[in-house]
């Protein structure tokens, strides 16, 4: 089992990948809002269903790149400033596909801000490629080491275009922006935000916890893993199968069979430091530095292999009282109604999932955090 060293210092963390998350962007001054007519609503930007009110808009998180919002809220509690809370899809989602859960969230009385990740949902809307989250992947991929390792020119759209990380830190560097915007709405108080994340969702928001101070609540499903665990363990292949057109250009390019080595330098070209500074065990320490987090998976999930998530939630653990911080902070919970143990990697389906008790635990963890009492009528 690995182990976090006492000077994995869980702030040097948070310093760090903040840097990381800055180098090369074309930031902008300010998020500059537009009302955009969501797709599904026939040309609305604004619109009721019941007591509850929805806003669709994009905000610009770099020079040359809009991210695209669902917020919604319930008229319950239309006269308060509410704590904002982020929902983030999975792969292939988009805002519009959580809005089941968006609508359940705002109903406890939070301002709940579904968010089109990098390469999804609207921000791909008007179809010119079919397939802009892979053609991503592998042109970071494909991306030359000295491209990588230059200075971008932040002065052309083209330049700021030129996105190193499509795979989880392109949009942790969105949410964040996103939580800028929101400090600016006259309807949301930031003095808590929370956030809950749907598998993708679930991997970056520990990440985003871990950069940003400013999340006060976090509830991560079927996304939290250990990823340097699954390469030691040989427990990769279904999380290498959720992002499989990207792995068979990995293959592809190495002229072998896909193995842990290729899986190895597939994380380290995109995700530069996921299987050690910013894995499981490290930035779920950060992000309880400000944040109480609770992990919620499946145990039958094979992409979140069991045995991974617990050691690096002990380690985690074992790194905050290290450092004189509350280790209650982090929490696990683990639905049994699958299986008590990962599926194999073939059956990922059956274990990948929310169930309808896992997402009660969720709601229950967020309204303790971040709502107070409907006003009376």
């Amino acid at each position: 089992r690995r182990r976090l060293r006492r000077g994995a210092d869980p702030r040097a963390t948070r310093e760090s990948l903040r840097a990381l998350l800055a180098k090369n962007r074309a930031p902008v001054a300010s998020p500059n809002p537009r009302s955009r007519p969501a797709s599904w609503m026939e040309g609305s930007s604004v619109w009721e269903d019941g007591e509850l009110l929805y806003e669709s808009l994009s905000i610009e998180v770099e020079a040359g790149e809009r991210c695209t919002l669902l917020l919604c809220r319930s008229s319950a509690f239309d006269r308060r400033k509410l704590h904002p809370c982020l929902v983030l899809h999975g792969t292939g989602g988009s805002a519009h596909r959580e809005e089941r859960r968006i609508r359940k969230l705002a109903a406890l009385g939070v301002l709940a801000v579904g968010v089109d990740l990098r390469h999804h949902g609207e921000r791909v809307a008007d179809g010119t490629d079919p397939n802009p989250y892979w053609r991503a992947l592998k042109a970071a991929w494909r991306r030359p080491a000295a491209v990588e390792g230059a200075e971008l020119s932040h002065h052309t759209e083209a330049a700021a275009a030129a996105h190193l990380y499509p795979f989880l830190y392109d949009s942790v560097y969105d949410c964040s922006r996103v939580l800028d915007y929101l400090e600016t709405r006259a309807d949301a108080d930031c003095s808590r935000v929370g956030a809950f994340g749907n598998s993708l969702g679930g991997m970056i928001i520990p990440l985003l916890a871990a950069a940003d101070s400013r999340l006060t609540a976090c509830a991560p499903c079927i996304g939290v893993q250990g990823f340097a665990y699954a390469l030691d363990h040989e427990c990769w292949h279904a999380r290498v199968g959720s992002l499989q057109p990207l792995f068979d250009a990995v293959a592809d390019d190495r002229g072998a069979p896909l193995d842990g080595a290729a899986v190895r330098a597939a994380w380290e070209k995109l995700v530069p430091g996921l299987l050690d500074a910013y894995d499981a065990p490290r930035s779920l320490a950060a992000a309880c530095l400000d944040a109480d987090v609770l992990v919620v998976n499946s145990a039958a999930d094979p992409r979140c292999p069991r045995p991974g998530v617990e050691a690096a939630v002990d380690a985690a653990r074992a790194a905050l009282r290290g450092w004189g911080a509350d280790e209650r902070r982090l929490g696990l919970h683990w639905d049994e109604s699958v299986a008590a143990a990962p599926l194999p990697a073939t059956e990922w389906k059956a274990g990948h999932v929310i169930t309808d008790a896992m997402f009660e635990q969720v709601e229950r963890f967020l309204s303790d955090r971040l709502t107070e009492p409907a006003p009376d009528p």
